[in-house]
């Protein structure tokens, strides 16, 4: 069990390698210092509509316990989106922030956290555990450029702590489910 989670996360962790190299490779300059917090606020507004649709589509048995519980992660979610975009513009990059960048991220999110053979919750799960790596990797990152002050490290730390309470829920509800 131990070595198939380990696997799981080696994989996950390539996955969010490779997308996130893919979004700095086709939208962004090697100037771009900040370019990863134009990509976390891309995932972020992908998980809001993720979530915000499991929340609409919501059915079965677990309706009104899955409807709520989506509507906290997509509610949550929209003031760490505020939180990251208005950041960028804070250190001087409004242009990271351009929606024709972000929708093309976005699109490429929502293709790679997407999985419809999976019931909702299960596919929020796996969203959010890519979140969690997701936003670690983004602090490394900012970290090796030594652009990561105290205070963004602080924001994104409460962010990803956040988003590993997400994966507590949605695994508790996923259970629910299976039952």
């Amino acid at each position: 069990n131990y070595q198939r989670v380990s696997i799981f996360n080696l994989m996950l962790n390539e996955m969010v390698v490779d997308v996130i190299n893919q979004a700095q490779q086709e939208l962004f300059q090697q100037t771009d210092d900040y370019s990863e917090l134009a990509i976390l606020l891309a995932l972020l507004r992908s998980l809001n509509i993720l979530h915000q649709s499991h929340h609409w589509q919501s059915e079965g048995n677990q309706f009104y316990s899955d409807h709520l519980l989506f509507q906290k992660l997509y509610e949550k979610i929209q003031d760490e989106i505020d939180t990251v975009g208005e950041k960028t513009v804070g250190l001087g990059k409004p242009y990271l922030t351009n929606y024709f960048k972000q929708l093309k991220m976005i699109k490429l999110f929502l293709k790679t956290l997407t999985d419809s053979n999976v019931s909702y919750t299960l596919n929020s799960y796996r969203a959010e555990l890519f979140a969690v790596e997701f936003i670690e990797e983004i602090i490394q990152r900012l970290k090796l450029k030594e652009f990561l002050s105290s205070g963004l490290e602080q924001t994104l730390g409460t962010i990803q702590e956040t988003h590993e309470q997400f994966c507590y829920l949605l695994k508790q509800q996923t259970r629910e489910t299976s039952h």
